[in-house]
């Protein structure tokens, strides 16, 4: 029965190996958003408009916000659902 204990949810090992899947995904998630926000800064992402011959350039960073807004959502929201389960 003892070693059965180990794959339980409320197991300290389970609880860590979540937790460091969240932190790894969430660093890599960060440093994608921080990277799409950078090239968005720079104008690699163009959005042109025009209107009676007038043409507006902007430089779009909302890719990066985007990224940057969903993990900061999941990490919110699923961690402590997973690491505190109601019974």
């Amino acid at each position: 029965m003892a070693k059965y204990e180990l794959f339980r949810r409320d197991s300290g090992e389970i609880m860590a190996a979540i937790v460091l899947f969240f932190t790894i995904f969430s660093s890599i998630s960060f440093y994608l958003s921080y990277k799409l926000i950078s090239m968005g800064a720079q104008g690699e992402f163009k959005i042109t408009a025009g209107y009676s011959g007038t043409k507006l350039y902007f430089a779009s960073i909302s890719p990066g916000l985007g990224l940057a807004a969903i993990t900061a959502i999941i990490l919110i929201v699923g961690l402590p659902r997973i690491l505190h389960p109601k019974n």
